[in-house]
């Protein structure tokens, strides 16, 4: 990952609000970070001081799925009539992803030739990975 400090996984206790700094010793924040090569966003803890940052079990688990997922093949599928709508069929394998059959999702079209498509958590929200 590439977000301007090192990445290692935090020692015992670094889970909690308070974790010191590996380099400096000052208390790191939980942040927001930004993978450039995988152009993703993820949780982490960063040292306000030198930069350097760490990120729990659970956020380097889902880092890594998020990224897995941007590693995977684009999938070709077509458009269907569905009564008066249009629908597009989705490969099993997202299943372990949230999407499933008869799962609110959000579409958003982002310009002439490109959708997103987000799951809606039970609360409505759209859960953001890491963050």
């Amino acid at each position: 990952m590439n977000s301007g400090g090192k990445k290692r996984t935090p020692p015992n206790g670094a889970r909690e609000s308070g974790a010191q700094c590996l380099e400096c010793g000052v208390p790191m924040e939980l942040s927001s970070c930004h993978d450039e090569e995988h152009r993703l966003d993820y949780e982490g803890y960063r040292c306000p001081n030198c930069g350097h940052t760490v990120v729990t079990l659970a956020q380097m688990q889902a880092y890594t799925s998020a990224r897995d997922l941007r590693r995977a093949p684009p999938r070709r599928t077509r458009i269907i009539r569905i009564g008066d709508d249009l629908g597009i069929v989705l490969p099993s394998e997202l299943e372990k992803y949230g999407f499933s059959s008869g799962r609110e999702v959000e579409v958003t079209v982002l310009d002439a030739g490109r959708l997103q498509i987000e799951v809606v958590a039970p609360d409505g929200s759209i859960p953001r990975p890491g963050l």
